[in-house]
Order: C-alpha cells, then sequence, then structure tokens
C-alpha cells in the first residue's frame, strides 16, 4: 500500500483534500466558498474542518468587514504536516522539468504510463542536443 493511500485509509479524505490544496498553494490566501471549491468538499465539512484548522493553529484567519481570508500558518506545526502530506515530484516530472531547461525542446510526449523504472518518452524539437537529454536521464 502507498504512502497516498495508507493516509487516506487513515485520515478522513476530506481533511486530506483540503490539507493537500492548502499545503500545494501555501502562499495563497483563500475564502471558505474557495477552500470547499478547490478541494471538492462540501461547504458544510469545509466549515467544520477549517474551524479545528484555525483551533489548532494550522491556518490563519484575517477578517476583512464579513469575510474570513484563510491563510496557511507558518510553524513547526504546518512544516511538519507538509513533511508528511504534501505530494512530491515524481521521477517523471523531475526529468520534465530538467529537459525544458534543454533549448529546441518543442514538445515532450509520454506514450503510455510510466512503470516504476521505465517511461516511454517521444522528445520533439530542432537541434536538440542530445547529450543534455542523456545527463537528465
Amino acid at each position: 500500500m502507498g504512502s497516498e493511500k495508507l493516509l487516506e485509509s487513515i485520515f478522513d479524505k476530506k481533511i486530506l483534500s483540503i490539507l493537500r490544496l492548502l499545503l500545494n498553494r501555501k502562499d495563497q490566501k483563500f475564502t471558505l466558498k474557495e477552500i470547499s471549491k478547490y478541494s471538492r468538499v462540501s461547504l458544510a465539512s469545509t466549515f467544520r474542518i477549517i474551524n479545528k484548522f484555525v483551533e489548532l493553529e494550522i491556518l490563519q484567519v484575517e477578517k476583512i468587514k464579513h469575510l474570513k481570508i484563510y491563510s496557511l500558518a507558518e510553524n513547526d506545526k504546518t512544516r511538519y504536516l507538509e513533511s508528511v502530506i504534501k505530494e512530491k515530484k515524481t521521477i517523471m516530472e523531475e526529468f520534465i522539468n530538467q529537459i525544458n531547461l534543454v533549448s529546441g525542446i518543442r514538445y515532450v510526449i509520454m506514450h503510455g504510463k510510466p512503470d516504476k523504472d521505465k517511461a516511454n518518452v517521444l522528445i520533439i524539437g530542432e537541434n536538440i542536443d542530445s547529450s543534455l537529454i542523456r545527463q537528465a536521464i
């Protein structure tokens, strides 16, 4: 069982969905409705979860008249949650980031699904230095 599936089997999926949203966009500020919309969790459940996060000092609240704006707090609790929950980049994403730096590449196409130790990738472009591609691998 993967770590993501383990977390989902231990914790409520709604809580994890909201936490992932907040951790992946930690510099952003959200209203309650935005958190509900982006995490695909009902407004009532989001309200309950957000209030718990505020109580636990995971979220900060800014009040602007009648509107509450929520943002991820910067403290030891959130850093710990980030180390446990935040989605890690896959090897394929790292490879894509590396080859995006190579000049001349127009398209990178993945054929099929990546396996544990291999993936079929088609790189299209002009005057591509193949040694830079090999370094990225």
